[in-house]
């Protein structure tokens, strides 16, 4: 991960506190934001330039942790199906813990008329590096294992990949047929299909 100033991680605890706490986040001010953070306002603005700065900012920081822990349970996975129930158990813990609160907090940000400033641009670009690693080394895998077919291009096997990833996210906002009304079992249903897709479109 980014070596985050403490008081810049503190902002980010901050924010995903009020989250986490019901706060709406369209209406919560730089003020309610340091008051979470335990800092005074104008130490905030030494960070950041506004709330959206510090929402988008609170977004990669986000990022930046789960794919540092994604990236050192893979680590010790050494075949195809290892690294897919790794990566079962990660996408399902973010769906069940963590996803609410990003998505508010992603929400927030859209909403707004300001962008994300380009100081974000590099992290950015490097997390989306980090992520195109870890998918690539999973079609590697795949392929010397024989479970993904030789005629299938790396480019078709990443963009199915990234269809499996956001069909499991749509699909925690609306019910699939036959999962049960528990947000458990909703989340482990999506997984057995995102599993199934990759299973029916490689093999």
């Amino acid at each position: 991960m980014r070596d985050y100033p403490k008081k810049e991680r503190g902002i980010f605890e901050g924010v995903l506190a009020l989250a986490e706490g019901g706060a709406d986040l369209h209406l919560i001010t730089v003020q309610d934001i340091a008051r979470a953070a335990g800092i005074g306002k104008g130490t905030v603005y030494e960070y950041f330039t506004s709330k959206e700065d510090i929402l988008a900012g609170t977004i990669l920081y986000c990022i930046e942790e789960e794919l540092d822990g994604i990236e050192e349970a893979l680590q010790r996975e050494t075949s195809y199906d290892g690294c897919l129930a790794c990566l079962g158990r990660w996408l399902g813990e973010v769906l069940e813990q963590r996803l609410v609160r990003y998505l508010l907090i992603m929400d927030s940000l859209q909403r707004s008329t300001m962008q994300a400033s380009e100081r974000y641009c590099g992290q950015v670009h490097a997390q989306r590096g980090r992520m195109l690693q870890m998918a690539r080394r999973l079609v590697t895998l795949g392929r010397a294992e024989g479970r993904i077919r030789p005629d299938c291009t790396d480019d078709y096997c990443l963009y199915v990949q990234r269809a499996a990833l956001s069909g499991l996210v749509l699909s925690c906002g609306s019910p699939l047929p036959g999962a049960g009304p528990e947000p458990g079992q909703q989340v482990r249903q999506a997984l057995a299909c995102a599993r199934q897709l990759l299973q029916r479109a490689f093999g």
